[in-house]
């Protein structure tokens, strides 16, 4: 995969946001390469495992297909049918285990929120401000006063420096709001990768956020 994009010339220009899956390809690419191993093992020996995660996998659809108990059914993001967990479609290929195919708790993704949402760099990186450069290192992403950088959205909001991201494996989508700064985040998630499904995850946050319990 990384032969066939990198051998093309880049649609986008240095300093400008692109988002693209093929970007976390080639930097998962980069991490086995550096550290010897596949960038799933990498994943649960540096990440997962380090911060208790133990609920936490990656899924392909031939894992999918064989594994027993409660799956979450997504709903095509074309029609809205739902999709069976290992037919084909439910899951990402793969080869994009860099940006997508792992499957987790609700418990296990906010003790990953919450590492970020601290910013003490302890047990997963050696020093704070590395932490802190992987949210506040960003190019313009085109919307007044936002950045983007290192799968983060960076913005003020009224509860300080704001990290976001949303995102889908077109059957399921998943919305999060981290803000250090208050030592605040919500996470929310719908098994849906429709249209609608940002705006209902959107608005579920804004009900998290006006709820006594946020403030």
């Amino acid at each position: 995969m990384c032969y066939l994009v990198l051998t093309k010339a880049p649609k986008g220009t240095v300093g400008k946001h692109e988002y693209s899956n093929l970007g976390y390809v080639m930097a998962a690419a980069m991490l086995e390469e550096r550290g010897k191993k596949p960038f799933e093992q990498l994943m649960k020996d540096r990440v997962f495992g380090p911060l208790g995660m133990t609920n936490t996998e990656f899924y392909s659809t031939k894992k999918l297909k064989t594994t027993k108990g409660p799956l979450l059914w997504g709903h095509a993001l074309a029609n809205g049918e739902p999709i069976k967990p290992g037919e084909l479609g439910s899951e990402n290929p793969t080869v994009y285990a860099g940006c997508g195919t792992i499957r987790t708790t609700i418990g296990d993704w906010a003790k990953y929120v919450g590492w970020h949402m601290n910013e003490s760099a302890a047990p997963v990186l050696k020093k704070d401000e590395t932490l802190r450069h992987l949210h506040e290192a960003g190019v313009d992403r085109g919307a007044p006063g936002q950045t983007y950088g290192f799968g983060w959205i960076q913005f003020q909001s009224p509860f300080g420096r704001t990290l976001q991201h949303g995102g889908n494996n077109t059957n399921q989508f998943s919305l999060v709001w981290v803000m250090p700064e208050t030592k605040r985040a919500t996470l929310v998630i719908t098994n849906t990768g429709e249209k609608q499904a940002f705006p209902a995850c959107d608005a579920a946050t804004a009900i998290l956020m006006k709820s006594a319990a946020f403030k």
